[in-house]
């Protein structure tokens, strides 16, 4: 649902499911259709495969989602999410194409911040007034 994530954020997917002969949505007006199963599968920043889950499509649906929350030890980069069809069933004579989108996840780091505090003395007792 965005083209950036942070590690620990939820990456939303979701698609439209249309027809081959008409690009038409699957819905109620073809409610006896079915795409059948899809996999979802996320390539990490090196190519790996890093999350991987089989999702169905329900009979009178256009759409199909998933929800994954990216772990929060993930190495950023570019990542890719792709829907492959698996298997049809249902008897469903329409054919049904993957899709794939590319993120990225940015891990963002704290700024150290270097210091160094030149004081009067080299101790001070409880009360005193410190400038630095």
């Amino acid at each position: 649902n965005k083209p950036a994530y942070k590690p620990g954020e939820e990456l939303l997917i979701s698609c439209w499911l249309l027809r081959a002969q008409d690009q038409a949505p699957f819905g109620r007006a073809h409610s006896t259709e079915t795409a059948g199963s899809f996999k979802l599968q996320v390539k990490g920043a090196k190519g790996d495969v890093v999350h991987e889950k089989s999702l169905h499509h329900e009979r009178g649906e256009s759409t199909l989602s998933a929800r994954w929350t990216i772990p929060t030890d993930t190495v950023g980069g570019e990542f890719v999410a792709s829907l492959t069809p698996q298997e049809r069933w249902g008897g469903s004579s329409y054919g049904t194409a993957g899709a794939e989108r590319a993120f990225t996840v940015r891990v963002q780091r704290p700024k150290s911040l270097k210091l160094t505090l030149d004081l009067e003395r080299d101790s001070y007792g409880a009360g005193e007034l410190v400038e630095a």
